[in-house]
């Protein structure tokens, strides 16, 4: 995603994440002051750039945490460095004062909401199918080899329950709120653009699934060569499935928005486009209406 759209914040974001999880582990292993401090302006700095990122403070609540009496305990122990939390506050606002001071010395306000007035949330209608699935931009359609990353969840559940509870919370969530966001497929660009930053977190789902397929396999006997061999060519074709699509998007041979199951096997394996197929794929394609969308209809 960086080499195709790199002046996006998604690629950006994803190493703050990447550091965040970082300095949030060391903080979960030592509780030095320092690594509090560091997480809490990432977090802020995330936040800052998307405000749903915000979700990410789950991550040091929920680390570790196998059930609702651990959360409590959790809480009370992050209660006792009030005087830290102060601290760590306070580096966590940062980034949003140097934002407002910028509104007010260019747009004359404190509070300044440049993204616009109409866009919305539909909280009672999230369109999960469609963000998961749809060849328009279905996040599975567009990135398979994640299917793995979900089934991976389930595996954390008796692999590192200490992880599980907070990756399952954290991908329901943002399922949820990315798909009822009144463009689920959040405008031009390849594939769920919405979820690039999560795979910093969703690398753990993934990682149970590839350690569990071979130790469990290898350990019972059943895992021969060939079939390591086999899975790890699954892996290989998926990911050069997900470059293929990313340079023919790079290079506009897959449209940035509008794209049907129709257009999508019109163009696989295509490496350009003559004027002819130019013709045929414009009809193929669905454009969506912004003025429908914002008004709740968004199939």
């Amino acid at each position: 995603y960086t080499y195709g759209t790199g002046e996006m914040p998604h690629s950006y974001l994803f190493c703050i994440f990447s550091l965040f999880i970082f300095f949030t582990l060391r903080w979960h292993e030592t509780k030095k002051l320092k690594y509090l401090l560091v997480f809490s302006f990432l977090a802020g700095l995330a936040t800052l750039i998307r405000p749903t990122e915000g979700i990410i403070l789950s991550f040091p609540l929920l680390l570790g945490v196998k059930n609702f009496k651990e959360l409590g305990e959790r809480i009370k122990s992050v209660l006792i460095y009030k005087h830290n939390l102060f601290f760590a506050l306070f580096l966590f606002i940062i980034p949003f004062f140097i934002q407002m001071l910028y509104w007010k010395i260019f747009a004359n306000q404190w509070l300044f909401f440049s993204y616009g007035s109409q866009e919305r949330f539909f909280f009672a209608d999230p369109q999960i199918l469609n963000f998961l699935f749809s060849f328009r931009k279905g996040w599975l359609i567009y990135t398979p080899i994640m299917l793995f990353a979900v089934f991976g969840i389930c595996i954390l559940k008796w692999q590192k329950q200490g992880l599980f509870y907070f990756i399952l919370f954290y991908f329901v969530i943002n399922i949820y709120l990315l798909s009822s966001w009144w463009d689920w497929a959040f405008g031009g660009s390849f594939g769920c653009r919405a979820l690039i930053q999560h795979y910093a977190f969703f690398a753990f789902a993934f990682g149970a699934f590839v350690n569990w397929h071979f130790n469990l396999f290898v350990e019972k006997k059943i895992l021969n060569f060939s079939l390591k061999i086999f899975i790890c060519c699954i892996f290989s074709l998926l990911i050069l499935l997900n470059n293929d699509q990313s340079w023919l998007y790079k290079y506009a041979i897959i449209p940035s928005d509008g794209m049907t199951k129709e257009a999508y096997f019109f163009i696989l394996n295509k490496s350009e486009l003559s004027k002819e197929d130019i013709t045929q794929l414009s009809k193929k394609l669905t454009l969506p209406s912004r003025e429908a969308m914002l008004k709740g209809k968004r199939d």
